[in-house]
């Protein structure tokens, strides 16, 4: 992996670092594959550096992406957090403590979806109900902004749906899947769409029966028409929600883009499969970057990945830093533009 890291500084970043090296913030337009990339753990200038010692890095899908155009939605208020899903069983009736909030969209789902995970089973995320626990009762106490917690069995797409509307911040921590396998399996006479062959796995997804609607599974394409106009930030706190299909000239087609097409300002998504104690560990440090101190969240993600990269224990008489790999503090990506 070292050598791989070298090989791709030396090809991508190499010839850009006189002209990048004394600015305080990078955007980076991947092409491609080169969106799999995690640009902050490239080798840095010094030895046994990374490029995420010298700049935040940010993504965005298009160049156009920092044109400031206006915001017609008004900031959205309040959050919604989503973990600990009950993969076995859904409930769509009201969570108890929620009051009823307006419907501003209603969803026409993929039918497509249940031909193409092929008997998939999500097991119990033990961490993330903490972890989705811990965000609302953060932003809570440091916004006084409502927020609330779907959990359990009610943590369906039915809820996510009803409730996602008007919030500044949405975090969901459940697994994620990329089914890229299947992206040559024709159904009817037609491929599968991609935006059907990654998603997030909410409550009764187990049981899913195939017949689309509330089937427990979120597609990338269903995603997309969630209303999210106004949600300043979305986390997807799951595994491998930055990938999905890639093609020359294009951001990848996933669960991120489908997200901000969605409406959300910004998204922060991962590469790959992290465990869900680190990752809990990881978002607690964002949030005190991003609530407590207003930073953007490329800057907010740099501070709490190096703040992590370095934590010290003392074991055996012996100082570690369990988590310097960056397989743990580099799988995170942030796109979009700040509002």
């Amino acid at each position: 992996l070292e050598e791989a890291a070298a090989a791709l500084h030396a090809l991508i970043w190499a010839p850009l670092q006189e002209v990048v090296a004394e600015a305080s913030f990078v955007y980076v337009v991947p092409d491609g594959p080169l969106a799999t990339v995690p640009f902050a753990a490239l080798p840095g200038r010094a030895e046994g550096s990374f490029l995420c010692d010298q700049h935040p890095i940010g993504y965005l899908a298009h160049p156009q992406d920092l044109i400031p155009w206006p915001d017609l939605a008004p900031l959205g208020k309040g959050a919604l957090t989503l973990g600990g899903v009950d993969y076995d069983r859904a409930i769509n009736e009201t969570p108890e403590g929620f009051e009823e909030l307006e419907v501003r969209g209603r969803v026409t789902l993929a039918e497509a979806f249940a031909k193409a995970p092929g008997g998939m089973r999500f097991a119990p995320l033990l961490g993330t109900l903490l972890e989705a626990e811990s965000a609302r009762d953060y932003y809570a106490s440091v916004t006084g902004e409502d927020a609330r917690l779907l959990y359990g069995p009610w943590a369906t797409e039915a809820h996510l749906r009803r409730y996602a509307p008007g919030r500044r911040l949405l975090h969901l921590a459940t697994h994620g899947f990329v089914r890229l396998d299947l992206a040559d399996r024709v159904d009817e006479g037609a491929r599968l769409d991609p935006l059907v062959l990654t998603g997030l796995a909410l409550a009764g997804s187990n049981r899913a029966s195939g017949g689309g609607g509330d089937d427990g599974v979120l597609t990338a394409l269903e995603a997309t028409q969630l209303d999210l106009e106004g949600v300043q930030l979305v986390i997807l706190s799951a595994c491998e929600t930055a990938r999905g299909s890639t093609r020359a000239g294009e951001a990848i087609l996933g669960l991120t883009s489908a997200f901000r097409e969605a409406g959300a300002g910004s998204v922060l998504s991962s590469l790959w499969p992290v465990s869900d104690q680190v990752t809990a560990l990881l978002m607690e440090l964002f949030y005190g970057f991003v609530l407590d101190e207003h930073l953007p969240p490329p800057v907010a993600l740099q501070r709490a990945a190096l703040t992590l990269r370095d934590m010290e224990v003392e074991y055996e008489g012996e100082t570690l830093r369990p988590f310097e790999a960056p397989c743990y503090w580099a799988p995170f990506v942030p796109y979009g533009r700040w509002r």
